[in-house]
């Protein structure tokens, strides 16, 4: 009986694991950036493609954040 118990609790803190990494992953791919994106640009979430720029000798894009333009570096 302690075998299936224990057996039962290694299956749920595995399964809770799982659940909770893929959730990490999807909140990192769908954080704040780029709607999708090639190797020259992205759509943004109006479906207009925008090429990266250079600022800085640093490649990326421009994005407005509360009211504020920051770069975004790639």
């Amino acid at each position: 009986m302690k075998t299936s118990h224990h057996t039962h609790h290694s299956v749920l803190t595995m399964a809770a694991t799982v659940v909770v990494l893929t959730l990490a992953g999807a909140s990192q791919t769908f954080a704040d950036g780029p709607y999708r994106h090639d190797g020259n640009g992205y759509w943004d979430g109006n479906h207009h493609y925008h090429h990266y720029e250079y600022y800085q000798n640093h490649r990326g894009y421009w994005d407005e954040r509360s009211g504020v333009r920051v770069f975004i570096n790639l």
